[in-house]
């Protein structure tokens, strides 16, 4: 297990540029803290991803906790993502790009380019769209994502883009974004969750011009 864990903090390194992995393994692996802090923090991920209504927020904080009581800022700034995620969730959007913004602040001085990808584009999803500042974040994050080839979130970023240009009125762009997404996800391997985002970002554009016929062709798939 060592061996494996090395090895992919290696790749991670020198593929992505991402130094996160690779600072998680200097913890005392035989602490009974870090062994707790991780499985809360891996229990709070994946009730994220999976939307559940559990405790989320209570796990990534005593998960936050106990990764600062052991010096492990690798595993403190991820469960703090993970706050910043549910947040979003719960549209508590001033708390979730507060906590974003001083986790981007913190981020400045690590290597760690898939948490500050990510943390980007929640900065850019909770921000108030009328300054163009939820603009500026996700670009950022997507900037990010492309330059440590970070495949997956760059079409995420890029889902995000296109409804934010909708947001602000730029139909051309936002349709143009949505047209590279779809493309990309065609081309590529990606999570089938990445390709029915992007259809989503169609449905959204010609919802407000009464074509209901392209509606059904994009949501069924047949565009």
């Amino acid at each position: 297990m060592n061996t494996a864990l090395s090895g992919l903090a290696a790749l991670l390194k020198d593929r992505h540029g991402d130094h996160w992995l690779e600072d998680m393994l200097l913890a005392d692996r035989h602490s009974p803290q870090l062994r707790r802090a991780v499985q809360l923090l891996s229990h709070s991920d994946q009730m994220v991803q999976s939307s559940d209504d559990g405790p989320i927020e209570q796990e990534a904080t005593e998960a936050s906790k106990l990764f600062h009581q052991i010096r492990s800022p690798a595993g403190e700034l991820r469960s703090q993502l993970v706050l910043a995620l549910v947040e979003q969730l719960q549209h508590r959007r001033s708390p979730c790009e507060q906590t974003a913004q001083l986790l981007l602040r913190e981020l400045a001085h690590k290597e760690y380019a898939w948490i500050e990808t990510q943390t980007e584009l929640e900065a850019g999803i909770c921000a108030d769209t009328s300054d163009k500042q939820a603009l500026r974040d996700v670009e950022a994050g997507s900037a990010l994502a492309g330059a440590h080839h970070y495949r997956v979130l760059a079409l995420r970023a890029t889902m995000f883009e296109s409804g934010l240009f909708w947001v602000l009125g730029d139909q051309h762009h936002a349709w143009s974004l949505a047209s590279k997404g779809l493309q990309a996800f065609w081309a590529g391997d990606y999570p089938n969750l990445r390709g029915y985002n992007m259809l989503v970002c169609f449905d959204d554009l010609v919802a407000t011009y009464d074509q209901p016929y392209l509606e059904v062709s994009i949501l069924t798939g047949q565009c």
